[in-house]
């Protein structure tokens, strides 16, 4: 029989359940009926959501530290409503004014005081209770926000060395360094791929913040080389084929006219009669009346 840590194999990706194993996890699952009596004491409603995400995950401890050496007491991940409700780390939570109609019911209290809750649709909602005022949506099921969690405290792990940059360059990076999507990391909210160099995500942002990319790379992996590029030679035309055929100009003969024609000419115009002056009119008498 499987134990309870090992059932939770067939619901995590392979990357994500490492981190559960490197990070020496413990579960202990409730059940259905101590996790409605714990919500009716605190005034929330069991809804299907929530009851199936704490009969998969719930009574899971994920310490902070790989190392015990690093651990504190409270340096401790609670996943699954009713282990989040049975520490009293926090008063009953709801996302915050104006959300009560989500139905928020918290399932991960992180030791950094961001809590994460499951709506009545099932979204993933996501909220640091010591910088905001009210929760964010951060995927679109419990499940996939859990895997996204686990991943991401590969970033505190000093396996790997993080970078981050501005806007969506994932399937790029991931392409670089021969990498896999991850599939149950991944929604409409972030993108996750992972190999053996390491990890690369995408997330789509929120609350008025751009887009933005994360790069873990493990430990002595070889950075991915550049694909070289091409060099494009452009070949001259040869001066035959450029140079313009010009046409040479035609000549064009003026005929002059022949002695006997121009003498012919000058001939006439000397026996022509002279013209006459036009004759003068003549002055009209003007009588004055006295």
């Amino acid at each position: 029989m499987k134990s309870p840590l090992e059932s939770l194999r067939a619901h995590l990706p392979a990357e994500a359940f490492a981190i559960l194993t490197q990070h020496d996890a413990q579960r202990t699952p409730g059940s259905k009926k101590e996790l409605a009596t714990l919500l009716k004491d605190n005034e929330y409603t069991l809804t299907a959501t929530v009851a199936k995400f704490d009969a998969t995950f719930g009574g899971l401890d994920v310490p902070d530290h790989e190392s015990a050496a690093n651990q504190e007491d409270d340096d401790i991940w609670l996943i699954g409503a009713e282990n989040c409700l049975q520490s009293g780390l926090h008063e009953p939570l709801r996302g915050g004014e104006g959300l009560e109609h989500e139905q928020l019911i918290p399932v991960v209290y992180s030791p950094d005081g961001v809590v994460y809750f499951i709506g009545a649709d099932g979204l993933g909602w996501g909220q640091d209770t010591v910088e905001q005022s009210h929760a964010q949506p951060c995927a679109d099921d419990g499940a996939t926000m859990l895997a996204r969690i686990l991943l991401e405290r590969a970033a505190d792990s000093a396996t790997y060395t993080s970078k981050t940059s501005k806007g969506k360059h994932g399937a790029k990076l991931a392409k670089e360094r021969k990498l896999a999507p991850v599939k149950q990391a991944s929604d409409s909210f972030a993108r996750w791929w992972a190999g053996a160099s390491g990890f690369v995500a995408e997330y789509a942002g929120s609350e008025g913040g751009g887009a933005w990319t994360l790069v873990l790379t493990a430990k002595g992996a070889k950075a991915p080389k550049k694909a070289a590029t091409k060099k494009v030679v452009t070949k001259r035309p040869s001066a035959k084929k450029t140079a313009k055929k010009v046409a040479a100009p035609k000549k064009v003969e003026t005929k002059k006219p022949s002695a006997k024609k121009v003498a012919t000419k000058k001939t006439a115009s000397k026996n022509a009669p002279a013209k006459k002056a036009p004759a003068k009119a003549a002055p009209k008498k003007t009588t004055r009346k006295r």
